[in-house]
Order: structure tokens, then sequence, then C-alpha cells
């Protein structure tokens, strides 16, 4: 069984020109952990986690995403739903 670690369309590499390396970071780990749907439900800390970069930086990056509409967030209990748009 193969893993499927998500995959960049045109509009992901005209995004990552336009990023600081640590948002390059958390939006390629919210793609390659969001899956087909590219959907992820995690805490921000263990986003910061996988992505390898500081708490405050995700935070930025995730806020900085959803004010440009490159993601949704919705509220899943106490844990966020995040959806990369396309």
């Amino acid at each position: 069984m193969t893993k499927y670690y998500g995959s960049l369309f045109h509009s992901d590499l005209h995004r990552l020109k336009m990023l600081t390396r640590s948002e390059m970071i958390v939006y390629s780990t919210l793609i390659a952990h969001g899956g087909k749907k590219r959907t992820l439900k995690l805490s921000q800390g263990k986003i910061a986690k996988l992505a390898g970069v500081s708490l405050g930086s995700t935070k930025r990056a995730l806020s900085k995403f959803e004010k440009m509409q490159w993601i949704e967030s919705r509220t899943y209990f106490q844990i966020k739903s995040y959806v990369v748009t396309l």
C-alpha cells in the first residue's frame, strides 16, 4: 500500500513564491498531511511540531493563509479543521 503525501497544483507553486521559509514549510505540511481532500484536523501545536517550526510562526502563517483565503478553518470541538482551497 502506498501512502499519499499530497500533490502540488499550479496555484500552489504560485503561492509558494510569495511566502517566507517558515510559511512555506507550514503550507507544505498542510498539503502533505491533509490527504486527497486537503483537510487537516490538528491543533496549531501539532502542526508546528509536524512542520518543525515554532508555534508563533505557525500561528502567523495560518492567519496569513486565512486572510488571503488560501485555507478555510472550522472549529471541530476544541481542534480546528483546516482545508486548503485552490
